[in-house]
């Protein structure tokens, strides 16, 4: 008889099968409880149970919770597969989110009702943004479907889960004359923030995201032809500190163009650093980095955010964030009426729907002015043409 059974009580039985062995070498053992009116009828349930093992329709997760499966889950797949930041929050969701309800519940046993009533929750008791569910909801749903690939369980319990609309909002950002006000605003600056008046300038003319900016070595910019190639990211986490990583997606490593008062600026940036490096001497730390601090170590990268919204408020603008800038950057790109994709390019998106969801209200303000200027071009021109026979 294939595995074994212990009778735990009065009609209760533990059956046990073991099927082959891990990569480890460990034998990998199935167990369920079964009730039974003798050990003969138990013979034959655990022979079904065995069957059912070598199928492959036992799940492996019987005794385990999904707070421990969290924690593989991190050691063996996010660890992995994804970024430092993404891993960092995929981090925080768990712990604060997901376990605090759910961490005790066995993983083969969490139900849909369960995971409706946590989401329930989420929007209505923590009165989280509806975006923010669908966050915290795809985490789990992620840590599930692997369960699911991994044998753990036969079905994804997140299927069919009722989350909330998610509100569309357009991406705030400034217009131009705001855009014109903040350079001449800048222009008026110390030569104390230089370098804060170049970072702000080159976001706003580049669209970098803010650890892109923070992640430019001098080696990575062609200041003769006017070229940026993004290469590196240079961030701030709070699990992990200041790390620097590869750009966000295989299409955010790429090359932007700058113009030419981006290039003057970028020149003069380099001119003061390099006078500061004279006068520091021995103490100068050679690190490479576009935005460094006193003594050439790269600037903490959230320097130049913290510095923003205090030139911000100092000067009475209208408060956007660094990452506004980014969406400044693409309306401007809007009202030159560039073409979708090459805004997608430049903005390093990984597909154009990304770029279209997010500035959705911007393309359609510009296909209503190129609608108007093909009436004007086409229509009227031929009615003036015609009034003239």
């Amino acid at each position: 008889m294939p595995g074994s059974w212990t009778k735990r009580g009065k009609d209760s039985y533990r059956l046990q099968v073991s099927m082959g062995a891990d990569f480890k070498g460990d034998t990998i053992r199935f167990t369920k409880t079964v009730h039974c009116k003798s050990d003969a009828q138990a013979d034959k349930e655990l022979a079904k149970f065995y069957v059912e093992c070598e199928s492959g329709n036992v799940s492996k997760g019987n005794k385990i919770t999904i707070s421990a499966f969290s924690e593989k889950w991190m050691k063996e797949y996010a660890k992995n597969k994804v970024k430092k930041s993404s891993y960092a929050d995929y981090e925080t969701t768990i712990r604060v989110h997901i376990l605090p309800l759910l961490g005790h519940h066995y993983l083969t046993k969490l139900r849909p009702l369960q995971i409706q009533e946590w989401v329930n929750y989420l929007i209505n008791d923590r009165k989280l943004a509806p975006k923010t569910v669908h966050n915290y909801f795809s985490v789990l749903d992620t840590i599930m479907q692997t369960a699911l690939k991994w044998g753990y369980i036969s079905k994804n319990p997140c299927e069919l889960i009722d989350l909330p609309s998610k509100e569309k909002k357009e991406a705030a950002y400034y217009n131009r004359e705001e855009v014109i006000l903040l350079l001449q605003t800048l222009e008026k600056l110390s030569d104390d923030d230089f370098k804060y008046r170049v970072g702000i300038t080159l976001t706003l003319f580049t669209g970098l995201r803010k650890g892109e900016l923070m992640g430019l070595r001098w080696e990575n910019i062609d200041l003769e032809e006017g070229i940026i190639s993004v290469v590196q990211t240079r961030m701030y986490n709070k699990g992990f500190g200041v790390y620097e990583d590869t750009p966000k997606t295989s299409k955010s490593r790429r090359k932007i163009s700058i113009p030419q008062e981006c290039v003057t600026l970028l020149k003069q940036l380099k001119l003061k650093e390099d006078k500061q490096r004279l006068l520091i001497g021995s103490k100068w730390i050679e690190s490479g980095a576009v935005f460094q601090n006193d003594y050439g170590e790269p600037l903490y990268p959230q320097m130049v955010s913290i510095w923003f919204r205090k030139f911000l408020k100092e000067n009475k603008m209208r408060l956007i964030t660094m990452h506004q800038l980014r969406h400044t950057h693409t309306s401007m790109l809007a009202y030159l009426e560039m073409d979708k994709l090459q805004i997608s390019q430049r903005l390093g998106h990984s597909q154009l729907s990304t770029t279209m969801n997010i500035y959705t209200h911007l393309f359609e303000k510009t296909d209503k002015l190129i609608s108007e200027k093909m009436s004007l071009e086409f229509f009227k021109t031929g009615t003036e043409k015609g009034s003239n026979k």
